[in-house]
């Protein structure tokens, strides 16, 4: 067993079993200063985190309190609605406080190699949400292909919709980013 902690959710993996588990975190406390601050404050702030702060802004108190259980329904949902084969499946979600997926182990790719070949093979669609597509520990790498871990954000989800396919189909796991520049300039060179 191994716990590995993200900033919304606690992943309980469980390779013995073949699953992982992903726990929502709320973060109880640090809400409850926000909206106290809030309360306290001049102006619109408490209309503010509730009305106009979504829960992809950093400090909103929807973020704090709600990220990890959106996060995990949307994650279920996508795979429930899409059974794409580039996401490792989530097999249930008990209403985004925990879902339970796949175990698959992170790959072990270097993180430019994977930036350089997703840029590459989405036309650098990745840059929507870079902070999922520059981290190995977001992929698995089996005899099937790569598959992504971590799909909940909707901006992940677009690029996956729109470019799943293509890299299943053409992600190399030999891929090296000091060997494709190295082929870059041969060709610029040739061309000249």
């Amino acid at each position: 067993m191994k716990i590995a902690k993200g900033e919304s959710r606690l992943v309980v993996i469980l390779p013995e079993l073949g699953i992982v588990i992903k726990f929502s975190i709320i973060h109880l406390v640090i809400g409850l200063r926000v909206f106290c601050d809030d309360l306290s404050r001049k102006g619109n702030r408490l209309h503010d985190e509730l009305f106009r702060y979504t829960i992809e802004m950093y400090g909103s108190l929807k973020r704090l309190l709600f990220k990890g259980i959106v996060d995990n329904w949307r994650e279920w949902r996508f795979y429930q609605r899409t059974r794409h084969p580039f996401c490792q499946p989530t097999y249930l979600s008990l209403f985004g406080l925990l879902n339970i997926q796949r175990f698959a182990r992170p790959c072990t790719i270097q993180e430019i190699d994977l930036w350089c070949q997703l840029h590459e093979l989405t036309k650098g669609a990745v840059f929507k949400d870079s902070h999922h597509f520059t981290n190995p520990d977001n992929f698995c790498l089996n005899g099937e292909g790569l598959r992504i871990l971590d799909y909940g954000g909707l901006k992940t989800q677009e690029v996956v919709r729109e470019f799943g396919d293509e890299i299943l189909q053409h992600f190399n796991p030999n891929y090296s980013w000091e060997e494709r520049k190295k082929e870059l300039k041969a060709k610029r060179e040739a061309s000249s």
